[in-house]
């Protein structure tokens, strides 16, 4: 077999593992972890998620992937403690922040207001999903990676109260710019 049958054959086995992590769910709804940090095939999983938002174009699509990413990172984390491999912990949740981050960063930049708000509402029902999972895996670890998941799920809280503020203020200016469009509507001739 020569070296591109042998890598075609890789990508396409990778390929097939992974599948079953994006529709497979737990007892916690996340998905399965599939290949884990600690095979030797984690980077090809880790590469094909980066190719995968790469052709990704669409804001809706690109913040849900980023959000599906971060439920396989804490997904991981269940598996790597379970498996007694605590230390590799901090690695994925620095991942998982930086998979909510930047569906918050592609949320922010929405050009319409809508879609700002509705891309938001989308990011804090899954911080909120994810915040219970951080919560019931926080006790089953060390005490130096509790002290990590309570900062991430401090901070998740205080990002859903942020966003939560947000919503309220662009609801309040959509039911003002309806009024104000009833009232103009009113005093048409």
């Amino acid at each position: 077999m020569n070296q591109y049958s042998m890598a075609a054959l890789l990508s396409i086995s990778l390929l097939v593992m992974t599948i079953p992590s994006i529709y497979a769910q737990s007892t916690d709804d996340l998905p399965e972890p599939g290949i884990t940090p600690d095979s030797f095939a984690y980077g090809f999983k880790k590469a094909f998620e980066g190719l995968d938002l790469a052709f990704t174009f669409n804001q809706n699509d690109k913040v849900a992937k980023h959000l599906k990413f971060a439920e396989l990172r804490l997904s991981e984390t269940k598996a790597m403690v379970q498996k007694g491999m605590p230390e590799l912990v901090d690695e994925l949740t620095q991942d998982y922040e930086k998979q909510v981050s930047n569906a918050k960063q592609i949320a922010n930049s929405a050009s319409e207001a809508a879609d700002k708000a509705s891309l938001t509402e989308t990011i804090v029902s899954a911080s909120s999903k994810h915040i219970q999972v951080l919560t019931n895996l926080k006790d089953t670890l060390p005490e130096q990676a509790q002290l990590r998941i309570q900062v991430i799920i401090d901070n998740s809280k205080n990002a859903i109260g942020i966003a939560m503020k947000e919503l309220s203020n662009h609801a309040d200016a959509m039911a003002k710019s309806e009024e104000m469009k009833k009232t103009a509507e009113d005093h048409k001739p």
